[in-house]
């Protein structure tokens, strides 16, 4: 250890973050002297955070937390300490059900169920999720088209967290009706079918 600390610690500037997400910080120590550096919340500093300059964590809880980083070693000017204030934003929530089979040209709405009621939702078609196709709780799936398709809801909160849900859609293609006919003698008609079934329609 070094006979003297004369270290100082900065760790940077108050932050917010979104519920969920994680507080990534390297904090700038300088100076000598330091032998335990130590990240912990404000009333907890039994628990260290991170044993390092680095601090890496998840916050899952709304709020406000005063993160305290310690720089400790011998000599009179130890320990050095900074705090950061963390706020943690809620985050909003989105869901739009299960995936969907619909049969070609069949009318499906879906309905998110969401919260908090004033964020603004968007819809999307993967794979582009920059062209917004839809805005508000409720979207037309669009069924014109046979295949499988992925869309995407988001909503933003006015406090800029975010949440996505994502339904796959199957949609059949819709079953043709197509027959030939031929006359024999003026007397006798046949037909030959030549229909298609899709989405597991049957022919007879």
């Amino acid at each position: 250890s070094f006979a003297q600390c004369s270290a100082s610690v900065s760790a940077g500037n108050d932050t917010t973050i979104c519920q969920g997400a994680r507080f990534v910080r390297t904090a700038m120590i300088s100076g000598t002297g330091a032998t335990t550096i130590k990240w912990y919340k404000k009333g907890s500093s039994a628990t260290a955070l991170s044993s390092s300059a680095s601090i890496n964590v998840s916050r899952n809880t709304p709020g406000k937390d005063t993160l305290i980083i310690s720089v400790s070693g011998t000599g009179p000017d130890c320990p050095a300490t900074d705090t950061v204030i963390l706020t943690v934003n809620p985050s909003p929530s989105i869901n739009i059900g299960a995936d969907q089979t619909l049969s070609q040209y069949a009318a499906k709405t879906i309905t998110a169920i969401f919260s908090p009621s004033n964020g603004a939702i968007n819809w999307y078609k993967l794979p582009d999720l920059t062209t917004s196709i839809g805005t508000g709780s409720s979207f037309v799936i669009p069924t014109g088209t046979a295949g499988t398709f992925e869309y995407v809801a988001r909503i933003d909160s006015l406090n800029t967290c975010s949440d996505f849900d994502t339904v796959r859609v199957v949609v059949n293609a819709a079953p043709t009706a197509s027959f030939t006919s031929s006359l024999t003698c003026g007397r006798t008609v046949s037909f030959t079918n030549s229909s298609t079934a899709g989405g597991g329609a049957s022919i007879t």
